[in-house]
Formats: C-alpha cells, sequence, structure tokens
C-alpha cells in the first residue's frame, strides 16, 4: 500500500511543528481529538477518494465519510498512539482495512505501518507480507492492554494468575500494532481484558488471521462469527497458537 508510506512521510513532517499535537476538537466517539490526527486523516481520505474508491469510509475522527454508493468500505485509523508520537516514543501506527461487510471474513485487504520505523504489514485474500517472522520465543512475551477501570469482580487477581504463566509482559501504547507483532512472532500474544474499540485493532486482526494466528473476539474464534461493529468496545485474544490461547483462557476465567 503506497497510501502508508505516503501517510509515513506526512506523519515525520507533521513531527517538526509543535501545534500538531494542540487538541482541536473531541471525535464522534467522545475522545480528543488533535491537529496531527485531522491531517492525518484527511490526507487518507483525499488520496483513498484519489484512488477511485466509491464506498464508505469509517474513521476516527468524522465517523461516516460516503464517496459513492459501492458496498465497500474503508475502516481507518490515522493515528494510533498518538501520546507516543508526541512523547517520540518509536510506536504508532497508521492502519487500513478494506472490507465488502462487517465481518473478519468479509476484509479483502489490510494493511498497518509503524510510522517511526516504516516496517509494513499487509495481507489480502492471497497475499501476506510481513517485514519479519522470528522463531516463536519460548519464554512467552505478552502484551496486555488494560483501562484505567477494573470493573469485573477478581479482575486484578485473574491478572496476576495470568502474569505468573508469562516470563515478561508489556503494553507498548498502539493497538494497530499488537496483532502484527503477533504475526511476526515478536510476542506469544495480545489481549485486552477490559475491551478495545474494533476501529483500532481491525486491520492487524486481519493481518494475524491471515498468518494462521488464533484469534478470539468476544468468544468468537471463526472469522466470519467475529462482527465489526466498529463502534464498540471488544475483549479480544491474539495468540501465536492454540496451546497459548487455552493458557490465557484457563488464566482469566
Amino acid at each position: 500500500m503506497n497510501i502508508l508510506k505516503e501517510a509515513q512521510e506526512l506523519f515525520m513532517h507533521r513531527l517538526k511543528f509543535e501545534d500538531s499535537f494542540e487538541e482541536v476538537r473531541v471525535n464522534v466517539y467522545g475522545d480528543r481529538t488533535l491537529r496531527i490526527d485531522l491531517d492525518m486523516e484527511d490526507f487518507l481520505i483525499e488520496r483513498l477518494k484519489d484512488e477511485g474508491f466509491k464506498g464508505t469510509i469509517i474513521c476516527e475522527e468524522r465517523g461516516e465519510v460516503k464517496l459513492g454508493d459501492e458496498k465497500l468500505y474503508a475502516i481507518i485509523d490515522p493515528l494510533d498512539g498518538s501520546f507516543n508520537a508526541r512523547q517520540r516514543i518509536p510506536y504508532s501506527a497508521t492502519a487500513i482495512a478494506i472490507c465488502k461487510d462487517f465481518r473478519l471474513s468479509d476484509v479483502v485487504q489490510a494493511g498497518v505501518i509503524n510510522l517511526f520505523t516504516g516496517d509494513i504489514f499487509y495481507a489480502d485474500n492471497q497475499l501476506l507480507k510481513l517485514p519479519y517472522i522470528l522463531r516463536e520465543y519460548d519464554s512467552r512475551i505478552v502484551e496486555i492492554h488494560l483501562s484505567h477501570k477494573l470493573t469485573r469482580p477478581n479482575l486484578a487477581q485473574k491478572l496476576i494468575k495470568l502474569l505468573s504463566e508469562f516470563k515478561v509482559y508489556r503494553w507498548m501504547g498502539a493497538i494497530a500494532l499488537s496483532p502484527c507483532m503477533v504475526a511476526c512472532n515478536s510476542i506469544s500474544a495480545f489481549i485486552s481484558i477490559t475491551g478495545c474499540r474494533l476501529l483500532d485493532i481491525v486491520p492487524g486482526l486481519f493481518i494475524a488471521y491471515r498468518a494462521g494466528k488464533s484469534i478470539l473476539v468476544e468468544g468468537n474464534s471463526r472469522a466470519e462469527n467475529i462482527k465489526l461493529d466498529i463502534k464498540k468496545r471488544v475483549r479480544c485474544i491474539v495468540a501465536s497458537n492454540e496451546k497459548i490461547l487455552k493458557l490465557i483462557l484457563q488464566a482469566i476465567h
């Protein structure tokens, strides 16, 4: 996807300006929008229009942008990991998925780029392109996404039990990249226990799915059963294999 490399060029340019991280509005999901968020989203919308996309764009800042009547959807996250970007922590992403309907099995193309390193993760129904593939790491590195509020009873105790099963755990701050890290075997699993927005994770989920990884979204493991309700927050697990997925489920249930 050339559009991803072009998005990276814009991102690196906007990093030079202090006003890029000014808060300018609240988006359709109630989150604060930075100037760089709007700039990146405007760019992606215009590029998709230039490439002749005639469907509906679903995006983080403006919600739905209809470019035509085709039953085709572009799910875009122009800048995931904006806090990392502001602090110059080199782990932020732009992510795009094109789908015919709203199930994981309806995705036809997806790409994610690490905006700092330029690494691109891409998949369609015939092709899977990853910047590297590591040997599965025996020490089990897990990334855990956790919101500030632990609302489920005994969740803290379950987390302690879960972490005891892994030697290393992380939260890296850009959910769009997390399933891609599993796809490449950089980490053994990504777990969102308290829920993440599907808008952020759909492209990476499809890439991990095409890489043969084990995926569980709100209890569904089959792609045709995983509904892409973009406005919804969902609990999900992406694991290197079924053995690790079972280990996680035993710890948190």
